[in-house]
Order: structure tokens, then C-alpha cells, then sequence
């Protein structure tokens, strides 16, 4: 009976027609091939979690295949702390360890993956970010960074990685054109946004 009921979980999604467009499938650090070539028949993402999955001890994501099988990713985050930039640091630093080679998972597929999630928020709320043109959502933060080595067009985004990312220190963030936070000065209540956020934590354990 065990065997005639087993199902591995992409299959199972599939089967009760859960794999629709934009969705987003978490970690897939187990998935196999077969279920790879099912995710990619999908227009669907699977967001990768390397900073969780390290903690937990469960593997990280074998982003050669979905890479492979044309699979969209994105960088998430599922609740380990809320530092997006270490994600970006941790997914680099340990698809390259995984595979044994320097060379893998290098800067284009770092910018591929953060695209993705601006393509995907964009279609979600039908709006444009990610870019700094006109028509797009004037989301944008400015940082404080002094550069040791030179600084061109060719290497700055080793600079952002290596630099900015490294150690996060962030001056200014406006979203749609607004200042949320100016000269490290946060433009709204904060202490009473904190306090109401710990009631509703409370309330969550409880519930748990």
C-alpha cells in the first residue's frame, strides 16, 4: 500500500493542479531530476534559501539543475534574520563550495537571480522596479562606502558584492520617491510599529 500511494511532493503538486503561474516553490533542495523537468514545464519560480538551509543542516539547493532545466529562481529569505544582502553572499559563496569549482554560480547568475525577484514582484503588483528609468518605481537606498581599489564601470559590481554587501550601511532609503529613512533617521514611528508587532508575536505563540 506504501508503495502504491508514494508520491515525491513536486508530483503531488502537479497532480491537484497547484504548480500555477508566479508561483514559488521554497528550497527544493531535494527534488530530483524528474521532478525538475515537471517544474519546468510551469512558469512558476523556486526560491532559494541557502542561509536556512545551512542552519538546518538539510543540504543546499542543486542550482546546476535547475539552472540545466531552465528553472527560474529567486533569492529568498524564510525567516532567518532579514538580511537580504547575506543571502546573495551565502547562495554565491556556497553553490561554488557544493560543486567544487571557483568558477561556478558566478556574477551573472547572482544578477539573474535578483532580477527575477524585481520580474516577479513586478508582475505581482503590476508595477516596474528594479531598474532606474523612467517609468519605473523610484525605490532606491544610498550607502556608505569608501573604496580601497579603483572603481570602474567593468568591476562594480565586485565592489557592491566584495564591498557594500559585505558590510551593509545604509544612509538614505526612499520608496517611490519618498524618504522612508534620511541621513540614518527613519521617517516613522518606529516604536510604536515595534510595540503593536510584539503583541501580535505574542499572540502567534500562544496560538502555537
Amino acid at each position: 500500500m506504501y508503495k502504491k500511494l508514494w508520491k515525491r511532493v513536486v508530483e503531488r503538486l502537479k497532480e491537484f493542479d497547484l504548480l500555477t503561474k508566479n508561483s514559488i516553490l521554497s528550497h527544493c533542495v531535494h527534488i530530483d531530476e524528474e521532478e525538475a523537468n515537471i517544474i519546468s514545464e510551469h512558469d512558476i519560480f523556486v526560491a532559494l534559501n541557502p542561509t536556512s538551509n545551512m542552519n538546518n543542516a538539510v543540504g543546499l539547493p542543486n542550482y546546476k539543475l535547475l539552472k540545466e532545466k531552465g528553472i527560474k529562481t529567486i533569492i529568498g529569505n524564510d525567516g532567518l534574520g532579514f538580511n537580504i544582502t547575506r543571502e546573495y553572499l551565502n547562495l554565491y559563496f556556497t553553490q561554488k563550495y557544493r560543486y567544487k569549482d571557483p568558477t561556478f554560480f558566478n556574477f551573472d547568475d547572482l544578477k539573474n537571480n535578483i532580477d527575477n525577484v524585481y520580474y516577479l514582484a513586478g508582475d505581482l503588483l503590476n508595477i516596474k522596479i528594479g531598474r532606474i528609468k523612467e517609468g519605473y518605481k523610484a525605490d532606491m537606498i544610498s550607502y556608505n562606502y569608501i573604496p580601497f581599489t579603483p572603481l570602474s564601470e567593468s568591476n562594480i559590481f565586485g565592489h557592491v558584492f566584495f564591498g557594500i554587501w559585505d558590510k551593509l550601511d545604509v544612509i538614505d532609503t526612499i520608496v517611490d520617491g519618498k524618504f522612508l529613512m534620511k541621513d540614518r533617521k527613519v521617517e516613522f514611528e518606529v516604536e510604536r510599529i515595534y510595540n503593536e508587532a510584539k503583541k501580535v508575536a505574542a499572540k502567534l505563540w500562544d496560538r502555537l
